[in-house]
């Protein structure tokens, strides 16, 4: 760890052992390695400048003073840094782990920066992607290419660490960081926005006040699914149909091939600060994201299709769909048509943004959908930007298309208006001790339901699937665990009615 004032020399040792951190991060082009060892070098040298500053030389040298002793532990085993450990009070104690806490979550930002300029780097080149779709191009059957890629998708399910406790607050300063590091900024404005974040890092407390409840989970994991909806996701779209589109093959254009998932907020399973109610809030929460992230797209949109009727035309369609938007949303129609009169597209990206605007309302006040004024479901928004879509690659616009506006429909598809999709999960036993007084209450049987044998159980269930008589109203008349069960249920309905 290397936390000096600015004017220290490096030693031979030291630039040996980021020539190894940078290996573990997986650069290896010799800029980029080069590149990582001076970011990790900068961040360092300012952390350590944050330590003299906050917490005076004597906490600087003990950091040194460990980090050598650390070193000599593992190369001889010496024993000496257990006796300057346990000699340490509390508040010293506390000051030196989070001293190394700050120094590994920037050197590992530094990393990730410089390892993602890699893979970029060689996806431009021939990276993997290419060199699979010419493998398939090459190896395979077209019509079972194009069969596959109809039915393809990938879904990365996210679930919470136990581990994980890291704050929003820090991730965001982080991120920071890593934007700051991405940058192509002049030394001195680098190291300026660096002082001041590594300042902040240091002075916000990464630890929650409380043990994590499962919305602050999923809170931490909507963090990361935003900012892969937001970024990874779409780009990652982008490459996959341009890499296509080289060997000549075409995505179908209702097809999914990446999509998110999640398990915080319906995992229940074991976990019983699951209920019914988080598993809503959580759903609330992550579309709350994907319409910030839509929104954000549409606002765009808005900025950049200034396409004028003065100088090409529209669809019919599209035209259809602005006179059923004027008269479902007049008042957006009376605020807009002035500047608007002879800009189509910005005229529907407003009607668009408003009823997303409502989507995201209607969620949070908990009212009902209104047909037309907001979305349920992705579906009539995907209709809108894709009327758009048409009318511009039938009047010259497919260039215009290709831009936002295609990055707009990737992320819709992928993302829908719920960022992610939430498995509900449970174990077997809670959904048949429900059941299992509904059916014994029927007094059908001659024995009773948790008796019989699996074979038995499928039978009697698939028997009354087909069936059309209900097993009880509702609510059923349960026990308290077969009420909690049923009412899994119950919230899954509200989310279909919330959410599409």
């Amino acid at each position: 760890m290397t936390l000096t004032a600015p004017q220290h020399e490096w030693s031979a040792e030291r630039g040996k052992r980021l020539d190894s951190v940078a290996a573990q991060a997986g650069v290896i082009s010799e800029s980029e390695h080069q590149a990582l060892r001076a970011d990790i070098r900068l961040l360092s040298t300012l952390l350590g400048e944050t330590l003299v500053r906050h917490g005076g030389k004597e906490l600087l040298e003990l950091v040194e003073q460990v980090r050598g002793l650390a070193r000599s532990a593992l190369q001889d085993g010496s024993t000496e840094i257990r006796s300057l450990l346990s000699a340490l009070d509390v508040g010293t104690a506390v000051q030196l782990a989070r001293a190394f806490s700050a120094y590994f979550q920037l050197a590992n930002v530094a990393e990730q920066v410089h390892r993602s300029r890699e893979q970029r780097a060689e996806v431009g080149r021939n990276g993997p992607l290419r060199a699979v779709v010419e493998q398939l191009a090459r190896d395979v059957n077209r019509a079972e290419v194009e069969a596959a890629l109809a039915r393809l998708q990938l879904q990365p399910v996210f679930t919470a660490h136990p581990t994980e406790a890291c704050r929003a607050s820090v991730q965001g300063i982080l991120r920071q960081v890593a934007d700051v590091l991405d940058q192509d900024l002049p030394d001195e404005q680098v190291r300026r926005r660096l002082v001041r974040l590594v300042d902040l890092l240091w002075q916000t407390d990464e630890i929650r006040p409380g043990k994590p409840t499962v919305l602050d989970e999923a809170r931490a994991v909507a963090y990361y699914l935003e900012q892969l909806g937001t970024h990874a996701v779409p780009d990652l779209l982008e490459d996959l149909e341009d890499e296509l589109g080289r060997a000549a093959f075409t995505l179908p254009p209702q097809s999914r091939p990446v999509v998110l998932g999640c398990w915080v907020g319906g995992d229940r399973d074991g976990n019983p600060h699951v209920s019914p109610q988080v598993t809503l809030d959580a759903l609330g929460l992550y579309a709350d994201q994907a319409l910030n992230i839509q929104l954000a797209l549409i606002g765009q949109l808005i900025q950049e299709l200034s396409v004028s009727t003065h100088l090409v035309g529209v669809s019919e369609a599209l035209r259809r769909s602005l006179a059923r938007d004027r008269r479902l949303l007049p008042e957006v129609y009376d605020r807009y048509i002035r500047v608007n009169a002879d800009q189509p597209y910005r005229l529907k990206c407003s009607f668009i943004h408003a009823r997303l605007t409502r989507t995201q309302q209607r969620i949070r006040d908990g009212t009902p959908h209104q047909e037309g004024r907001d979305y349920l479901g992705a579906q009539a928004y995907l209709a809108d930007l894709e009327v758009m879509d048409t009318s511009l690659r039938g009047h010259l616009g497919e260039r215009i298309a290709e831009g936002t506006l295609a990055r707009t429909l990737r992320s819709a598809r992928a993302l829908g208006l719920h960022l992610a999709t939430l498995d509900v999960r449970e174990h077997a036993d809670a959904h048949h001790h429900a059941i299992g007084q509904l059916i014994d209450r029927l007094g059908g049987e001659s024995w009773r339901y948790e008796d019989m044998p699996r074979d038995y159980r499928a039978g009697l269930l698939s028997k009354e699937l087909r069936s059309r008589r209900p097993l009880a109203g509702s609510p059923p008349p349960l026990d308290e665990a077969g009420a909690k069960t049923f009412a899994v249920f119950t919230a899954i309905r509200d989310a279909l009615d919330t959410y599409g």
